[in-house]
């Protein structure tokens, strides 16, 4: 127990988390495991260096609201709070996640099967990619920051957080974050990207399939040449240890070492389900913002619904649609109609012949009366 770790747990205990234990250390701060009074809960509680600058610490907030709003994803680590300490030290609450850090389930365990590494990757790509589409970079993916959740789903942690680590000097300045799973175009003084994500998430997933980083320092090797060994190295074949060329294909492609050859995150996500699709698995969902811009329809990843009908326009009406069985109803419909027309031939046929009738008798009337006038009645028969 460190000499202020007793002011610390008063402090926690006075913000209403009881019992705290701690869980974790490392270069941001300290993590403990507290009793949340006010609901009932086991939490996290994350707490950063009380040595933080006024840039930091204004950037922690900032941070820490854009994890807030990332707290929907159902790949990363829900933040149920952020504030301060009376003592001045930052805070995040989490939940707690008994099952702990991929990390330390590679530890344990050893390398993840590899059908479900791609499982994992696909669904961290979605949390990555949602985050960028917010603005937000992460800064420091590894197997250390993927924690698993009560349910065995990956789930990311400490956006942002690698930015106030403080960490060491390179040949071109400031660097944070973690060496192993840094692109080589950060470690040569570029700032972070989009595509530095995706080389450490592509790093991240060798790990979790080899058991091993591709890049972690060898015994007594100095920085300096891990870095240098990093820029310079191919990735490691891992074909011979049963992994699937084209899986291996793609994190090669994902750890390129110029930025500009590396895959943007949902074109490395679509490319292992592409690897799962031709393995014959089944193909993992890779969640993004229903709102946002996405990239053109894939039969893999896209399940949209079709488009609503556009609204009327005020001159317009709605014609009614004819009922299903219309199309079973037209040959009585034809039989009345021909019977209704040779009602008709038949009225017509009858009125023209009586017509024709009165027409002759008619005119044998007026011829009688002609013959009569000319000759005298009494002569006709």
């Amino acid at each position: 127990m460190s000499a202020d770790q007793p002011a610390t747990v008063r402090e926690l205990a006075q913000l209403g988390f009881a019992d705290a234990v701690e869980i974790g250390r490392g270069g941001f701060g300290v993590v403990f495991r507290c009793h949340e009074v006010s609901v009932g809960r086991t939490v996290a509680v994350k707490l950063l260096h009380t040595d933080l600058d006024a840039t930091n610490r204004a950037r922690f907030f900032r941070e820490g609201r854009a994890m807030g709003r990332l707290s929907g994803h159902p790949n990363v680590v829900e933040v149920l709070q952020v504030g301060e300490t009376p003592g001045g030290r930052p805070f995040i609450v989490m939940p707690f996640l008994a099952r702990g850090s991929l990390a330390d389930r590679i530890e344990r365990d050893g390398p993840v099967p590899w059908p479900d590494a791609t499982t994992m990757g696909v669904r961290l790509a979605g949390a990555l990619e949602s985050a960028h589409r917010a603005g937000t970079l992460h800064r420091d993916v590894k197997p250390g920051n993927v924690l698993l959740s009560d349910y065995g789903e990956a789930q990311l942690t400490d956006f942002g957080i690698a930015r106030m680590q403080g960490g060491f000097e390179t040949q071109t300045g400031q660097f944070t974050g973690s060496v192993a799973y840094s692109a080589p175009d950060v470690l040569e003084g570029e700032p972070p990207s989009p595509r530095s994500d995706v080389y450490a998430l592509g790093a991240t997933l060798f790990t979790v399939v080899a058991g091993y980083a591709a890049f972690a320092r060898k015994p007594d090797e100095e920085l300096l040449a891990q870095v240098l060994r990093i820029g310079r190295s191919p990735v490691p074949d891992l074909r011979a240890a049963g992994i699937p060329d084209d899986l291996c294909a793609v994190l090669e492609h994902a750890m390129a070492k110029k930025a500009t050859d590396r895959p943007q995150m949902t074109e490395f996500g679509k490319a292992l389900q592409e690897v799962q699709q031709r393995a014959g698995l089944a193909v993992a969902e890779m969640a993004v913002p229903a709102a946002a811009p996405t990239a053109p329809a894939d039969p893999i990843t896209v399940r949209a619904a079709p488009p609503p009908p556009p609204p009327l326009q005020p001159t317009e009406r709605a014609e009614p649609a004819p009922p299903a069985t219309a199309g079973r109803r037209w040959p009585r419909t034809l039989a009345i109609a021909v019977l209704v027309l040779l009602l008709i031939g038949v009225a017509t046929l009858l009125v023209v012949i009586g017509v024709r009738a009165v027409s002759t008798s008619v005119g044998a009337g007026e011829a009688r009366e002609a013959v009569t006038a000319a000759v005298g009645h009494d002569r006709l028969p």
